[in-house]
Parts: C-alpha cells; sequence; structure tokens
C-alpha cells in the first residue's frame, strides 16, 4: 500500500507540451493558428449574423445552422487561443482546474453539435419525407426545444466525462502530450488500475452515440428513399442538394472524431496532427460547406454588403475589357503552373513510394538524373495544358464583366457564347483525364505505402515511416481539395465575397501553407533555417 501511495502525484498543474519546444516551430504554429483561427471566427460569425437579421433565413434550417455556428465560435475558442498564447509565452502549463474546465467546455460542445446534427438530420427527413406536415412538426417551439435539448445533452456529456477522467490518481509525469487537455491524453497519466470509471463512461457514451448515429442513418435512408421516388432528375438533385452541406459536415465530424479516439498506437505527433482534424477543421470548413452553394446565404451575403459595396468602384466590372489583349497570357500561367503542381505532387508521392517500399534501391531509382527528367517534365506538361486551355478560342456574347479577380476558365465559359465551347470543353476533358491519372498514381503509390507501413513490426518504425509522408499527404488534400471547390462551385452571374474568398483559398492559400507544412516538423530544415538565424544573431551582438 505505501509504494502505491508514494507512486501516486498530486497534479496542481499540467504542462501542455504538444508540438515541439522550438521557437521556430512555435512561432510558425503560433501564425498558422491565428489565422485559422480567424478565418473560423469571421465565418461562423457571418453566418451567424446572416441567419439573424435576413427574414428570409428564419426557417427551422437556419436556426438550427445559427447554432451550430455559436457552437464552433466556442468550441474553436476553447482550444486554440490559448495554444496561441502558451506558443508565443513560452509558457505551456494549465492549472488542474483549468485543464478540467478546458476538458468539459471541449467535450460540452463536441456533444452538443453531434446531438445539433442529428436534429438537423431529423429536420431534412421531416422536410423531405413529410412535407406537408413539416410546418406542423418543426415548429418554433418544437425547434426551441431541440436546441436546448441538444445543448443540455452536452453539458451532462461533459460532466460525465470530466467526473470520470478527474477522479482517478495520476501517477508520475505531468506533460500532456497535446495542445489542449482531452481524455486519451490525461489517461494515460493515471495510474493503471483506475481506469475504471472512465473507461465505464466512454463506452456507454460510445453505445448512446452509436445509437444517435443509427437513428441518423435511418433518416437518411428514408431521405434517399423518397428522392429516388422523385419523376424529374432535376428534382431529385435540387432535394439532395438541400442535404448535402449537412452529410458532408457529419461526416468530416464524426470520422475525424472517431480516428481521433481510435489511434492509442499511432505516434504523439501523429495524435496532435489528427486531433486538429477535429477540433479545428470542423468548425473552419463548416460555413465554406454551408454557404458555398447555397442561394440563400449568397443571396442573404449580397443584400447585406450591396450598400458597402455600392461606394467602391467595382473592379470585376472591367476586368475583362481592359485585360482582354493579355487573356490567353493569363490562362496559359494559371494552368501552366496548376499542372505543373499536379505532376510534381505525383512525383513526390512516387518518391515516397521507392523510399518506403524499396529503400535498398532508393539511391538508383530516384538518381540525380531522374529527378531532374521528372521536374522537367513536370513543367513541360504544365505548359502544354496551359497552351491547350489558352488556345480554345471563346466568343463572348453580352456582357463581358468577368466575375473573378483573374482569369479563370470557368468564368471565361461564364460569359462566353455556348457553341463556341467545344475546344475549350476538350481540353478541359483532357485536363481531367490527366488529373484523374495522376490521381490514380498518388493513390497507388501510397496503397503500396500503406501495405509496407503496416508490415513493419514495431509502432515506432511504423509511425516514424507514417511521418515521411505526412506533410505531402496534407499538400495534395489541401491542393485537390480547393481544386475541386473551385470547379464546382456554380459561377455567379455577378460577384460576391463569397466566391472572392473561394478563388483566393485556391490560389493563395496552397502556395502560402506548402512552405508551412513541409518545414513544421522537418528536421533538416530546422537546422539549416537555424543557421543563418544564429549567425545573424551573432553579427547583430
Amino acid at each position: 500500500m505505501s509504494e502505491k501511495f508514494t507512486n501516486m502525484t498530486i497534479m496542481m498543474e499540467f504542462l501542455l507540451m504538444g508540438f515541439p519546444d522550438d521557437w521556430v516551430v512555435q512561432t510558425l504554429h503560433a501564425a498558422l493558428f491565428f489565422l485559422i483561427y480567424l478565418a473560423a471566427l469571421m465565418g461562423n460569425l457571418l453566418i451567424f449574423t446572416l441567419t439573424t437579421v435576413d427574414q428570409h433565413l428564419q426557417t427551422p434550417m437556419y436556426f438550427f445552422l445559427k447554432n451550430l455556428s455559436l457552437i464552433d465560435m466556442c468550441y474553436i475558442s476553447v482550444t486554440v487561443p490559448k495554444s496561441i498564447m502558451d506558443s508565443l509565452t513560452n509558457s505551456h502549463s494549465i492549472s488542474f482546474l483549468g485543464c478540467a474546465s478546458q476538458l468539459f467546455l471541449v467535450i460540452f460542445f463536441a456533444g452538443t453539435e453531434y446531438a445539433l446534427l442529428i436534429v438537423m438530420s431529423y429536420d431534412r427527413y421531416a422536410a423531405i419525407c413529410l412535407p406537408l406536415q413539416y410546418e406542423t412538426i418543426m415548429n418554433r417551439g418544437a425547434c426551441v426545444q431541440m436546441v436546448t435539448a441538444s445543448w443540455l445533452s452536452g453539458c451532462g456529456y461533459g460532466s460525465l466525462h470530466v467526473a470520470g477522467t478527474f477522479s482517478v490518481n495520476f501517477c508520475g509525469s505531468n506533460v500532456v502530450h497535446q495542445f489542449f487537455c482531452d481524455v486519451p491524453s490525461l489517461l494515460t497519466l493515471a495510474c493503471s488500475e483506475e481506469h475504471i470509471l472512465e473507461y465505464a463512461f466512454i463506452i456507454a457514451s460510445c453505445c448512446f452515440a452509436f445509437v444517435c448515429f443509427i437513428l441518423m442513418v435511418v433518416s437518411y435512408v428514408h431521405i434517399f428513399s423518397t428522392i429516388l421516388r422523385i419523376p424529374s432528375a432535376k428534382g431529385r438533385v435540387k432535394t439532395f442538394s438541400t442535404c448535402m452541406p449537412h452529410l458532408v459536415v457529419v461526416t468530416l465530424f464524426v470520422f475525424s472524431g472517431i480516428i481521433t479516439y481510435l489511434s492509442k498506437t499511432f505516434k504523439s505527433s501523429l495524435k496532435i496532427l489528427i486531433s486538429v482534424l477535429y477540433t479545428i477543421l470542423p468548425p473552419t470548413f463548416n460555413p465554406l460547406i454551408y454557404s458555398l452553394r447555397n442561394k440563400d446565404m449568397q443571396m442573404a451575403l449580397e443584400k447585406l454588403t450591396a450598400g458597402k459595396m455600392s461606394r467602391f468602384p467595382n473592379p470585376f466590372s472591367t476586368l475583362l475589357l481592359t485585360r482582354a489583349p493579355f487573356l490567353c497570357q493569363d490562362v496559359l500561367l494559371v494552368i501552366h503552373f496548376a499542372g505543373a503542381e499536379v505532376f510534381i505532387l505525383t512525383a513526390m508521392s512516387y518518391d515516397r513510394h521507392v523510399a518506403i517500399c524499396h529503400p535498398p534501391h532508393y539511391e538508383v531509382i530516384m538518381s540525380g538524373g531522374v529527378c531532374v527528367w521528372k521536374a522537367a517534365a513536370s513543367w513541360f506538361l504544365g505548359g502544354v495544358f496551359g497552351s491547350l486551355y489558352s488556345a480554345g478560342s471563346l466568343s463572348f456574347c453580352g456582357a463581358r464583366n468577368l466575375p473573378q479577380f483573374f482569369c479563370d476558365v470557368p468564368s471565361l465559359l461564364k460569359i462566353s457564347c455556348s457553341k463556341s465551347h467545344i475546344t475549350v470543353n476538350v481540353s478541359v476533358a483532357i485536363g481531367l483525364f490527366y488529373g484523374f491519372f495522376c490521381l490514380l498514381a498518388t493513390v497507388f503509390s501510397y496503397t503500396c505505402i500503406f501495405n509496407t507501413v503496416l508490415s513493419i513490426p514495431s509502432v515506432q518504425g511504423q509511425s516514424k515511416a507514417f511521418s515521411t509522408c505526412l506533410p505531402h499527404l496534407i499538400v495534395v488534400t489541401i491542393f485537390l481539395l480547393m481544386g475541386a471547390i473551385a470547379y464546382l462551385k456554380p459561377v455567379p452571374d455577378s460577384p460576391s465575397l463569397l466566391d472572392l474568398l473561394l478563388s483566393v483559398l485556391y490560389s493563395v492559400l496552397p502556395p502560402i501553407l506548402n512552405p508551412i507544412i513541409y518545414s513544421l516538423r522537418n528536421k533538416e530544415i530546422q537546422a539549416a533555417l537555424r543557421k543563418p538565424l544564429w549567425k545573424l544573431g551573432g553579427n547583430m551582438k
């Protein structure tokens, strides 16, 4: 018994050591988190404002969306500002009470969001399957009760887990390998024989969450069954489009959370990245997902900004007229660099495939000449596709106002005569085939990589091998996701702030984030960066 009490530690504070204790990494992390936090806060605040002030957005769906935006603002504000301040001040401590409060709030808002997503699935079920009774079922009182129940269930869920987690005794170190207090990281510090109560809560909550998930699945089974009975294809597409944002949000939130809580065998650095996915990604992307193809939200935003925008000259209205002589050059350069980046990312996936699957032959296969050849092929193919797109002759009918801040293909097709699309459509088809081929090659490379990584006997070896691929995976995902959003969204008849933001995301975000992603955990780059900084610091002294 005395040995047991000797090993126990009375924790007065915890140290949140999620990121390496290096000032370069800490500064990059603080800057990146600040930009993401600002974007999430502005996006959710904008949706909350629009759904509050616009009279056309007072339906049950937008009432739930307003609450979702409020939850997301609170959810991301629990963890990110604290993490930013820790990096800037180099103080990573959090009190026992502060850790308990943070854990409660994280689970509170996550549980509330999950419950609200279930309510929103029922709202879609009532709207599509029972349209005649929709106003009766989803009346104002029922909506308020559902939202209140969501908040209360999140509160109860958070209280249970805080009670279960902090009822244990902690043994040894007080270092939490995470950038916020969460259940899995805290349980690793607890005495091994005292996990029973929290595990019981986790099992009970997982069972309850699974039942709720089944109810959500049942709702969508009825929804899809009703949609398939709609006679016209246009009606089916229109009805399904009202469910699409909710489906994407649910998938993003549920799967990122599942991966986090099933990642016990992952290395701590990989766990941190996955934690970022479920704590930061949903609040940041929810505003984009819900407003991307929602015409009501876009119209409300245009109304809100119409008065302010009318005071300034519209740069879009003269873009095409004043820059028509340079139209081909603009399209050529944009497609050239985008096409070259697609191929170079494919070549980099092959490089990771050779390094992990065929390490003895890596230097032979990826020799200097081969690398130069692949880089040259990237630039050449980018130039070919740029030439294909810019060579397609378009004639423009009617107004020549380009709703974009640069010349891109979708916007040009929007204002061109329909009969002149044939050449460009052929180029688009070739480009899609090229992109699909590169994507297929990347998927094949990573299938071989994951198969090889999983065959490594040690968990440490698996984590180390996978960490060399992680930056490339993130860069590929960001680039392809932003490109897909840009080319799948409808081109507006008139410019809006939302479309301008999306264009900035896919044309500006990847080049900005790529250096950060590749240098964040790359020790060689960090060491190379320190050398000139140390020399500069020595010269200044």
